[in-house]
């Protein structure tokens, strides 16, 4: 048994070792899907190509954070200053992402703070314990998203014939009238009635907070 035994510093560097490793985890995930406060690098990304960023941006590489932290969960929902940590970073990351979005001009702009304040209720989800929800929204969201940022390229593309090659006019919503009669659908979407996804994935967050509540 004696030789069993650890020595009390190596035990020390085994705990130093996992308490780094978990706050490293959801750190990367923070990075990755740009939450607050490392979410300054995915509007400056939106100056690609409009079919990579509806590839990148909406689908694959700013759902990574939130994949991991959804792959990890098991091991993130016992410790609970974690999950509080996750959720207060969502919640901030939804704020500030929508205020920032309703503030912008240019389309595209607009667009990438808006996946931004998506990613924060898919964090949000999760500090909760809604697991289900957070990847159901996780799902619907690279449909959607995707779907904007073709749309939001078709657009652009035919405000150059108006005003010119330059960014700043073709992709500046100030010059782009005469849509309003085609946003049925999307005010359709945003207010959420029982067709659409949204509700579910709301509902499906409320009932994973009351569940992580009740235990």
């Amino acid at each position: 048994m004696g030789g069993m035994a650890i020595p009390m510093p190596k035990i020390f560097t085994i705990f130093t070792t996992l308490s780094m490793a978990s706050l490293a985890l959801p750190g990367m995930s923070v990075a990755k899907s740009a939450q607050f406060p490392l979410h300054v690098w995915l509007p400056d990304a939106m100056e690609g190509p409009t079919p990579i960023s509806a590839l990148i941006h909406a689908a694959t590489m700013v759902a990574a954070g939130i994949f991991l932290v959804a792959r990890l969960f098991p091991l993130f929902v016992v410790l609970p200053k974690i999950m509080n940590a996750i959720a207060f970073i969502g919640i901030i990351t939804v704020i500030l992402g929508a205020t920032l979005a309703i503030a912008q001009k240019d389309i595209k702009k607009n667009l990438a703070y808006s996946t931004m304040s998506q990613l924060g209720y898919m964090m949000l989800a999760l500090g909760m314990g809604s697991y289900r929800g957070a990847l159901f929204h996780l799902i619907t969201h690279a449909y959607s998203k995707a779907l904007l940022f073709l749309g939001s390229g078709s657009i652009i593309h035919s405000m150059e014939a108006l005003v010119g090659y330059s960014p700043a006019k073709s992709q500046n919503m100030v010059f782009m009238g005469g849509l309003t009669k085609h946003w049925v659908h999307s005010l359709f979407a945003v207010f959420h009635p029982l067709p659409v996804f949204g509700l579910r994935m709301r509902f499906l967050m409320i009932v994973g907070c009351i569940h992580q509540f009740l235990q």
